[in-house]
């Protein structure tokens, strides 16, 4: 299979690339039901803390996001009602003044940062396609941004908790380690080089603190060792059309080590 990348690439001709991509493959995590639920199941409308991040990095990294600014006060005339129908049949979201504007704190907060300007100039809206060696499947990504002189590659999340220790659940709540190594092999298979995956990380609420956070190369092979099980799985999903839930019969509950920390 061919390997590319497309810089400036419209979400709808992301979509559109016939590969699996991460945030759709951490469902295996739970168990194959649940991949092929997410999979076949209509997509969510995004809900308002999805659509204040996306509107955050669209204003801090200047990548795709189409949004319409609410122009009514509220959705009781039928006027306002079929200008919402309307926006909402198109996949548009729509954005409210409260949220625009704690969005444009964000990136003002996270613009300020010093390593912000050094980064620039940069790609965004990079597609990525390759292959997963191991099981042959295709695999896609869509990068935030990644500079044309630095060896990084940039997501930005907004966050409850921007600290180390704050971020680093969020890491394990959400798979973002899972994120990193996909991003590092496509970005290796794509351009033969390779690039530390960070996060510029901004807190949702006042004072809006941001930080910097990579994870350490330790912990993105190990999440490849995850990504190689579950993409061995789908594979086999495929070649049998079987999605298996969770086992039968009794199963021992995993306690986090954190539960016996003062024990």
């Amino acid at each position: 299979m061919t390997t590319y990348a497309i810089p400036n690439c419209p979400r709808r001709d992301y979509d559109a690339i016939r590969a699996i991509n991460q945030s759709r493959l951490k469902s295996f995590k739970r168990s194959a039901a649940h991949f092929r639920y997410e999979s076949t199941s209509p997509r969510k409308p995004p809900g308002k803390p999805m659509i204040l991040g996306s509107l955050t990095e669209h204003m801090t990294l200047g990548t795709e996001f189409e949004y319409e600014a609410m122009r009514y006060p509220d959705f009781r005339t039928k006027e306002s009602q079929a200008w919402r129908d309307d926006l909402a049949a198109r996949g548009i979201p729509i954005v409210d003044e409260e949220t625009a504007d704690k969005a444009r704190a964000m990136a003002a907060r996270v613009m300020a940062l010093p390593e912000f300007e050094s980064w620039k100039p940069w790609r965004t809206n990079i597609a990525l396609v390759g292959v997963h060696e191991p099981t042959g499947l295709a695999m896609k990504g869509l990068v935030d941004a990644a500079p044309d002189n630095h060896l990084v590659v940039l997501d930005l999340k907004t966050t409850a908790d921007a600290s180390e220790w704050g971020f680093g659940k969020s890491i394990c709540d959400f798979g973002y380690d899972v994120q990193a190594y996909w991003y590092q092999s496509l970005w290796r298979q794509a351009y033969t080089e390779d690039r530390q995956f960070a996060f510029i990380c901004v807190e949702s609420e006042a004072p809006f603190e941001p930080s910097i956070q990579v994870i350490t190369q330790e912990d993105i092979d190990r999440a490849g060792r995850a990504v190689d099980k579950w993409m061995a799985q789908y594979k086999a999903c495929l070649a049998t059309d079987i999605w298996p839930g969770y086992p039968g019969g009794l199963t021992y509950a995993k306690l986090p080590a954190w539960h016996f920390k003062d024990v």
